[in-house]
This record gives C-alpha cells, structure tokens and sequence, in this order.
C-alpha cells in the first residue's frame, strides 16, 4: 500500500491559499498583523491536526468513499425499482376507483331521474310537493287537493 504524498502536498497548498486570501481579507477589513496570524495560525493548526489524523492513509478515506458510493448506487436501484412497482399498481388502481366513482354518480343520477318522473306521472304526489297558492292583489286563491279543478276558496286579505 502506498501513501499518496500528492494528496498531502495539495492539503498543504490549499491552506498556504487560504491563509493568503484570508490575510488579505483581513487587511481589507482593518484588521492587524497580530489577528492575521492568529487566524493563519489556527488554519495551520487545523490542517496540520486533519493531516494527523489521517496518518497519511488518503487511500483508506478513498476506499471508505468508493464503497460509501456503492452502497448509495444499490440504494438509489431500488429506489428505483420500488417507485416502478408502486407506479405500476397505483396507476390500475387509480383508474378502478375513478371508474367505480364514476358508476356510482350514474347510477344516482338515474334513481334521481326516475324518482322525478314517477313524481310527475303521479299527479297527486307532484301536487302533495307543492301548495299552490296565487296572490292576486288583495286576494289569495288556495288549490284545493281533492278537487284539482276548482279552486276551494277565496280569503280577502
């Protein structure tokens, strides 16, 4: 197993390149000498403290990565395949519940239709629904049921 010095050296370029560019954003800012390096000194310190703590091993953390991108691969399969089979039985089922909804409101419609009609073909229950009752001026006209062509009498107001 090899160690990759590549990887340290560029771990230690790119803190000289933010002690740099935070150097400058402290002159930008007002800040002094004394609080940039003290800023400088604690990245150095950090960087030196991750190098540390890896040992030199870059090829391990690698390994870790590739296996941790593996296992997310498998997961994001069957994922995958888990929507495919939910898409599959949920679109049919949609569809039946749609279609038994739909039978339903039809089959309501024609009771109500025919509930209508034979309230219309009976006369007498068409009447029973609605008193007819005529205001003119001052004068109001009741149907009568039992004769339905005659009026039954005439009440003044």
């Amino acid at each position: 197993m090899s160690i990759s010095i590549h990887g340290i050296e560029d771990i230690q370029q790119s803190a000289l390149r933010l002690s740099n560019q935070t150097e400058k954003l402290l002159d930008r800012l007002g800040g002094t000498v004394e609080q940039a390096n003290q800023v400088l000194g604690n990245v150095s310190q950090g960087v030196s403290d991750v190098i540390e703590s890896m040992n030199g091993t870059l090829v391990e953390v690698t390994g870790l990565l590739k296996s941790l991108t593996n296992s997310s691969e498998k997961l994001l399969i069957r994922v995958d395949r888990a929507l495919e089979l939910s898409t599959l039985v949920l679109v049919p089922l949609l569809a039946l519940v749609f279609f038994a909804l739909s039978i339903c409101l039809i089959l309501y419609g024609v009771a109500k239709l025919r509930k209508t009609r034979r309230s219309d073909s009976n006369g007498s229950s068409y009447r029973q629904m609605y008193r007819v009752e005529t205001q003119l001026s001052d004068r109001t006209l009741h149907y009568d049921e039992k004769q339905p062509d005659k009026f039954g009498s005439v009440s003044e107001k």
